[in-house]
């Protein structure tokens, strides 16, 4: 499990101490790590520098800090104590049971775009077939590499029979009888060979058929309407292929490299959302084919901005991964998502932070992601519970705790009378109809306290204005602040 970052040098838009502590956050990573960020702010170099801690020190470089000398440095403490240092262009040491779903996985596995290329092909093989398919693949490897060698070597014997003129018939029936032999173990080598590709066929259709029926059911989580029709293999020489066709509303979609007035292709038949719900139910399904208990999974924007509709669903299924697993991060720039998928997973092993941007830099810090996400009444609320509790420390605070008085009764009036009050209507044409209020009106009642909610106003007001002609040297009264403050929370409950 991945504890803390310790240092982040030349990484993307990171401060070198990238990690901000704070009373309530010690800068540790939990077993369930949320990080919300806007977009721009440096979620994907976090899942880069991931993907590179896995194995591929080359990745980093590509995110050294623009206008900087390119001197990268990081420093990774695992809950172990282990660390984890890049440095010179390489790491020292890799953490191996990393298993990220972004981007890069999409485009080197799934599709780039709408096109499946041959490289996506080869890949897409590597990671159906697993362990003793790619073993299988190995071993084929191997013989065509014999193979290779034994052709080398009557090569070089034909040469020689073709260019040395000066042969005498013993050593050309010397030679002649090599060749033969090296033909024999090229023949025996082409049929074992053929012989692999037959049980590699074989034992590819097993997992395909399987994987099929895998893959499906997470596609019916996401998008019913779609269906993993089949896999097709081929190979050339020891490179292996793999290609799939869909269904859409039972209609076969295939990836065509040439437009066709009788086919429908997969760039048109399917939109964006279902692209994507499509490449997340695939990594699900290689993530159940596996024993993830050691494993750390990443997830890194995993609902985008096509996918609101599957929420609940993205939600529900990293939830079961996080059961499942060691250490689950998500990256993602839709609080909302961040918020319900907090609320899903267990508090007392759950984290939520949020990567902020402090002048050019990003760091990442503590996310009071509840608070954040209240809706602007609850806001204004709050700030005023916590005056009251709490107090301020400044002019400047104070100014914003006036400024909430208003917008709170005004909520608190558009909620009660919603009928009666438009959406145009501010407190002072609300304080203009209960004045005006007959007593069959519902708005009638508040003429009682309506001089408490008049003076809450003309307080208030001259705060939300400006005038540059009035003095600047207006120093506002705690007591007084606090007195209206307590009448407004008084009013809400009048109200």
């Amino acid at each position: 499990m991945i504890k803390k970052i310790l240092k982040l040098k030349n990484v993307g838009l990171y401060a070198l101490n990238p990690i901000a502590t704070c009373r309530n956050w010690n800068g540790e990573f939990e077993k369930n790590t949320i990080i919300y960020g806007e977009n721009g702010t440096g979620k994907t170099t976090l899942s880069l520098l991931l993907a590179s801690l896995k194995g591929d020190n080359e990745i980093l470089k590509q995110k050294s800090t623009i206008g900087t000398d390119g001197v990268q440095e990081v420093v990774i403490i695992s809950q172990d104590n282990i660390k984890y240092r890049y440095k010179d262009g390489a790491w020292q040491n890799h953490f191996t049971d990393i298993e990220i779903f972004d981007i890069h996985f999409i485009e080197d596995n799934v599709y780039i775009g709408s096109s499946l290329l041959d490289s996506n092909q080869v890949n897409l093989f590597d990671i159906v077939v697993g362990k003793k398919g790619l073993q299988k693949q190995e071993k084929l490897k191997e013989s065509y590499e014999i193979k290779k060698d034994w052709n080398k070597m009557k090569e070089v014997l034909k040469a020689r029979l073709s260019s040395e003129s000066y042969l005498s018939d013993e050593v050309i029936k010397d030679i002649n009888e090599q060749i033969e032999d090296l033909n024999f173990q090229i023949r025996y080598w082409t049929n074992y060979i053929k012989q692999l590709q037959l049980e590699l066929g074989e034992y590819s259709k097993s997992v395909f058929d399987k994987d099929i029926q895998l893959i499906n059911k997470y596609i019916k989580i996401f998008t019913p309407h779609i269906q993993l029709e089949k896999f097709s293999k081929k190979h050339a020489g020891e490179k292996q292929f793999v290609s799939y066709s869909l269904s859409v509303n039972g209609e076969i979609v295939d990836f065509e490299r040439k437009r066709s007035a009788t086919k429908r292709s997969f760039k048109y038949s399917l939109s964006e959302g279902d692209k994507s719900a499509f490449a997340l139910a695939f990594f699900l399904a290689q993530l159940e084919k596996i024993d993830l208990k050691d494993k750390i999974i990443v997830f890194d924007d995993p609902l985008s901005s096509f996918d609101q509709s599957r929420r609940h669903a993205t939600t529900t299924q990293l939830v079961r991964i996080s059961e499942r697993c060691k250490q689950l991060f998500v990256f993602t720039h839709h609080i909302d998502f961040a918020k319900m998928l907090s609320r899903k997973l267990e508090k007392a092993s759950t984290v939520s932070l949020k990567i902020q941007k402090k002048s050019h830099q990003s760091i990442i810090v503590l996310h009071d992601i509840e608070a954040e996400t209240l809706g602007d009444l609850f806001k204004d609320i709050t700030v005023l519970n916590d005056y009251m509790s709490n107090g301020v420390n400044n002019e400047l605070e104070k100014r914003e705790v006036i400024r909430c008085i208003r917008p709170t009764i005004e909520g608190i009036m558009r909620i009660k009378f919603f009928k009666e009050i438009k959406h145009d209507e501010w407190l002072g044409d609300m304080i203009k109809k209960i004045r005006e209020a007959s007593e069959q009106d519902r708005l009638y009642r508040l003429q009682s306290f309506l001089d408490e909610i008049a003076d809450v106003n003309d307080y208030s007001k001259e705060f939300h204005h400006c005038d540059p002609t009035e003095p600047s040297d207006n120093i506002i009264s705690d007591e007084e602040l606090r007195s209206y403050v307590g009448q407004t929370l008084r009013l809400i409950d009048k109200i």
